[in-house]
């Protein structure tokens, strides 16, 4: 009976250890196209994510962009977003859930359109 009970409390020890090794662990995306470089962060408490204009020609004043990942079937679609002198988008967004990081994906994909043009980025997980 003790052994049986010393084998029940070591495997729900380990279970609540490997439900923990979670916190705390950060998912960095980045990727660069010819005009347009990225960034995105999913961690346990946040999603963030930055979007910088590297084209040749003047800053847009405004884009429409999407933002597609497995995560939770996270997809953000944001349209006529106007743009800072820069070129410089940053956003955080409150991670509201208590779902597993295991269903990260390996890369994200950014979808910009601006002007008449539109460019995708694929931005792997480093």
């Amino acid at each position: 009976m003790k052994k049986i009970l010393l084998v029940l409390i070591i495997s729900l020890g380990l279970i609540s250890l490997a439900a923990c090794s979670e916190k705390g662990k950060v998912f960095t995306f980045q990727g660069e196209g010819e005009n347009w470089r990225a960034s995105y962060e999913i961690t346990d408490s946040n999603f963030s994510y930055t979007i910088f204009y590297i084209g040749k020609e003047k800053v847009p004043e405004t884009i429409d962009y999407t933002i597609s990942h497995n995560y939770r079937g996270r997809n953000l679609e944001v349209k006529n977003y106007s743009l800072n002198e820069d070129g410089l988008i940053q956003s955080t967004i409150p991670n509201t859930t208590e779902d597993s990081l295991h269903q990260v994906d390996e890369s994200i994909s950014v979808k910009i359109s601006w002007d008449g043009k539109e460019e995708e980025l694929i931005l792997p997980r480093k």
